[in-house]
């Protein structure tokens, strides 16, 4: 080895790896003589693990033909894959390694039904999981009957959550009672009904350009190529990776492809002091690069798209000695990643102890951008949009459940057009279930829907930040003093009694309680409340402010934060957000921060450049279901119903006017083995709508668990409490989401939480008569007369009115809706609709 070290230069070509190229001691520079391997031309010298198909021919044989559509029938073309390239044939449906097919480096699409968007479960039978006779479902195209003969059925869909997908593999199909059967193991939160999946690697469904097929059994390859086959490359995925390094140290690769492996396309483990640098990783099974363990490992303008699962993903640091790994990825553009696993696959997963991720582009992912966990990550100078685009509950930037994990600093970001599936419920960063002490400073927020999320964490702060047509700024939440989440922190603090830990972690032993006190001294406090969070020097303008719940907001500092002040930008028109020198904010204590820094930097390192990049439009779209949303003919009544909480009144109709409000909100109609939650001891709740020309009226009957007393206060969410949420049916547009909340104490209170304005939410409350009784240990009843004006409703013109209504049982700790949305209980554009009849 020369003293200053070697460069190894490339020449041009596509080297085929079949099985990964091995880095280890021996093959290893030194810090004063590193070893540098170059292409030649930056983006020539591709590292490929597929092997390129040749020699396909058009199928004649007439037993395969008949089974696809006519329509494809002369467009399909076949290859002995076995005998042509590859020996042992793998999985074409598989989450860890699998063949995919590329054209012209375009991944092809395994054939499919539908072609598009997904079909849906028309219901979930009664079945017993324990007898190996769970994952069951009806369907409701009979199209599910032309693969009864196929050989190998997998279907992908969201069989329950809008942030978790799964592959099933279909062990039976039964045309007489439309039911499929799923081989184990079976998705682990059940299933529900009117989800959304679709079925692959289905021969009867070639029907379309890019899609093709892999019959394991004869190792034929059946494809319907998008244009001609002469002059194309064609190529199947083969070799697991390009490179797995184990304890190699100081190299650099600067300017190569890596594509076609069948998992990761680069995996470090142990190593240190390696760098990719202006490299692209593309067309590979799961992530462009894995690293696990070691220190110093940096990926540096790269390009890295259409992978199976994520971008980079990043782990190491030791989180017992607070010892940083120091790993970065910087100047990356991270596209159309987790094209295989949709959920959970980020442009960029960051774990262990101080590693960073500054200056990197990530857009167009189906949900998070950046996943993070651990102690003293940075997260500084991306951009980030048109993320969480197929999800809901979903953040951009993600974290969740640790006390632990603290020191963690997001800065400098900008964060815009982010809304998740249908322009719903994503965030910008989101702190999910208790994440505590995250520093969140310098951040542009611009149409973001709910741009920071403390989701009962502690010791946060969100300061000197810009958001901008974003609602609500800030949501925080006390999820962990309230039975549906605090389970968590209950299991913290009983790990502390036994173990003297919390998630594993000394907290209150040094090196942790040197580095971080709250953390040492938060048995001093109230654990499970929300304490320590600052909020201070933001400005908002043009979009709700706050969300913060009542048994949170005592917990918080909120102090010189702008609001609905006219901040002076320096060009809004132009999305120029600067300030400019007269800006009020600066009166509060606000310090201007660069955003022109933010975002890739076009030097050297970049493996490509220009960069194009095309935002999301923000689509306020219902989800696709199967069939129209329920409606309700409401009656008109003339008789005086008195609103006392007694639901005595002839008016409301008697029992046979009663509507069941027993859903939960995934939509299951029954609970337990169904597919619901545990199986709960209280009856379903039953409503009664009414109207008569100028008010609304509802009344309620919501039985509860005869074991456990009535949780009586005044929070949403903790206590019990019922929930009714209406708006305008304006096609095209989304009318503001009216949320009224009664409790059993007979307090009722107007919610911005559906981020209608403040104006909307005060007038909501004008002239609304409410009335409770409670029938304990049975229940409690309710009555409501609401003014159509107060909801900004004609009812002359206005005749369908979308709405829900919900209810909150803490004894069974469950929602109940009359229908289940898949998301906020007050989302009633996923639930249904009322229809106003006038006086005959």
């Amino acid at each position: 080895m020369p003293k200053a070290g070697i460069e190894i230069v490339v020449h041009p070509g596509t080297y085929r790896v079949v099985e990964p190229l091995e880095f280890g001691k021996q093959v290893s520079g030194a810090a004063d003589a590193p070893i540098v391997f170059r292409a030649l031309k930056k983006g020539t010298v591709r590292l490929s693990g597929g092997i390129r198909l040749t020699g396909f021919t058009q199928v004649t044989d007439l037993e395969v033909l008949e089974r696809m559509e006519p329509a494809a029938r002369n467009k399909v073309w076949e290859i002995n894959a076995r005998k042509h390239a590859m020996a042992e044939l793998g999985e074409t449906v598989h989450p860890e390694s699998r063949v995919e097919l590329f054209y012209n480096d375009q991944p092809m699409t395994l054939a499919r039904w539908p072609n598009e968007g997904y079909t849906f479960i028309k219901d979930i039978p009664l079945q017993d999981e324990n007898d190996d006779t769970g994952g069951q479902f009806m369907y409701i195209d009979n199209r599910v009957e032309h693969w009864i003969d196929e050989k190998e059925v997998w279907l992908h869909g969201y069989w329950r959550y809008q942030w978790w997908d799964e592959y099933m593999r279909v062990a039976s199909i039964d045309s007489e009672r439309q039911l499929i059967t799923l081989a184990p193991p079976r998705h682990r939160f059940g299933y529900s009904k009117l989800k959304p999946f679709y079925a692959l690697n289905l021969l009867c469904e070639l029907d379309r350009p890019t899609e093709w097929h892999l019959d394991r059994e004869s190792g034929v390859l059946y494809f319907y190529p998008p244009g001609p086959l002469e002059q194309s490359r064609v190529v199947i995925s083969m070799a697991p990776s390009i490179f797995r390094m184990t304890n190699a140290s100081h190299l650099t690769f600067n300017g190569f492809v890596f594509e076609a492996a069948q998992e990761d396309g680069v995996v470090l483990t142990d190593c240190n002091n390696i760098t990719f640098l202006g490299c692209t990783f593309r067309n590979l099974g799961k992530s462009g690069v894995k690293i696990l363990g070691g220190h110093d490992v940096r990926i540096i303008g790269c390009d890295i798209t259409e992978t199976g699962r994520g971008g980079i993903d990043m782990n190491g640091g030791d989180r017992q000695a607070l010892r940083p790994a120091n790993h970065a990825a910087i100047n990356n553009h991270i596209w159309r990643v987790a094209r295989w696993r949709r959920m959970y696959s980020p442009g960029i997963h960051l774990s262990g102890v101080g590693n960073r991720a500054a200056h990197n582009l990530i857009h167009d992912l189906p949900h998070s951008a950046i996943l993070f966990s651990g102690n003293d990550m940075i997260i500084e100078f991306n951009e980030i949009h048109s993320v969480c685009y197929e999800a809901n509950d979903a953040g951009a930037i993600y974290t969740g459940r640790n006390w632990t994990c603290r020191g963690n600093i997001i800065r400098n970001n900008f964060f815009h057009d982010i809304h998740g599936l249908g322009g719903r419920f994503a965030m910008g960063v989101y702190l999910d279930d208790m994440f505590s002490s995250a520093e969140i400073y310098n951040n542009l927020f611009y149409r973001v829907i709910n741009p920071v999320i403390i989701g009962g964490g502690r010791d946060n702060s969100v300061t000197n930040n810009i958001f901008v047509e974003s609602s609500p700024a800030i949501t925080v939440d006390a999820r962990a003093l309230q039975s549906w989440a605090d389970y968590h922190a209950d299991a913290w603090l009983a790990e502390q009694k036994e173990k003297g830990t919390i998630s594993g972690i000394a907290f209150n032993q040094p090196p942790h309680s040197d580095r971080y006190p709250r953390l040492a001294n938060i048995l001093a406090g109230i654990p499970k409340a929300p304490e320590g969070n600052v909020i201070a020097r933001n400005i908002s303008f043009n979009g709700r402010w706050d969300n913060i719940a009542p048994d949170a907001a005592q917990y918080i500092r909120i102090e010189d934060n702008l609001v609905d002040v006219d901040p002076h930008f320096v060009d809004l028109e132009n999305v120029n957000f600067q300030l400019r020198d007269d800006s009020p904010a600066f009166e509060l204590g606000f310090n201007r921060f660069s955003i022109s820094r933010v975002g890739l930097i076009n030097d050297e390192t970049r493996a490509s450049w220009p960069i194009q990049h095309h935002v999301r439009p923000l689509r306020r779209e219902r989800r696709p279901l199967p069939n129209p949303p329920d409606t309700l003919r409401l009656p008109h009544v003339s008789g005086r119903i008195e609103i006392d909480g007694v639901l005595s009144d002839f008016a409301w109709g008697g029992e046979n006017a009663a509507i069941l409000v027993n859903e939960n909100l995934a939509g299951d109609r029954s609970y337990g083995l169904a597919g619901g939650e545990k199986t709960p001891d209280s009856l379903a709740s039953r409503m009664w709508l009414v109207h008569n020309d100028t008010h609304l009226l509802v009344a309620m009957d919501n039985p509860v668990n005869p074991v456990q007393p009535l949780r009586l206060g005044n929070i949403w969410g903790l206590d019990d409490a019922m929930e009714i949420a209406v708006s305008k049916n304006t096609p095209g547009i989304r009318s503001p989401i009216i949320v009224l909340r009664g409790f059993p104490s007979g307090y009722f209170e107007s919610s911005q939480e559906a981020n209608a304005s403040a104006l909307d939410s005060q007038r909501a409350a004008n002239g609304v008569e409410y009335a409770a009784k409670i029938d304990n240990p049975i229940g409690w009843t309710a009555e409501w007369r609401i003014p159509f004006d107060s909801l900004g409703i004609d009812p002359t013109k206005d005749k369908l009115l979308a709405f829900n209504i919900s209810v909150r049982k803490t004894a069974d700790n469950q929602w109940r809706l009359w229908r289940g949305t898949g998301t906020n209980t007050w989302e009633v554009f996923e639930a249904g609709f009322v229809k106003l009849f006038q006086k005959r």
